[in-house]
C-alpha cells in the first residue's frame, strides 16, 4: 500500500496527470500480487512461526521444509506483477 501510495504522491508532486496511461496501467497488477500475499503467504508465515516454536532446540523438520519451498514459489510469482508495475512507471511506454 505504501508503494502505490508513494506513487500517487510522486506523480502529484511531478505535475503528471494521474490519467496517464502508464500510470493507470502499473496499477492492476499489485492486485494479483496483494492476493497472493493474503491468501497464499501470510497464511504460510503464520503456520511457520508457529511450527518454529516447536523446534527451537531442536531440528528442523518436514511440514516447516515444505512450507518454506510453497513460500519461496509464491513469493517469487507474487514479486512477477510489481516487477512489471515498475516497468511500467520507469519506462513509461506508449
Amino acid at each position: 500500500m505504501l508503494i502505490i501510495d508513494g506513487g500517487y504522491v510522486m506523480a502529484v508532486s511531478a505535475d503528471y496527470p494521474l490519467g496517464q496511461g502508464c500510470l493507470l496501467w502499473s496499477q492492476p497488477p499489485f492486485f494479483p500480487s496483494g492476493l497472493i500475499w493474503t491468501i497464499v503467504l501470510a497464511p504460510v508465515q503464520v503456520q511457520q512461526a508457529r511450527l518454529a516454536k516447536s523446534f527451537a532446540a531442536g531440528e528442523v523438520n518436514q511440514a516447516y521444509r515444505s512450507l518454506s519451498r510453497r513460500w519461496l514459489v509464491w513469493g517469487i510469482v507474487s514479486t512477477f506483477p510489481l516487477v512489471v508495475a515498475t516497468w511500467l512507471m520507469v519506462a513509461k511506454p506508449g
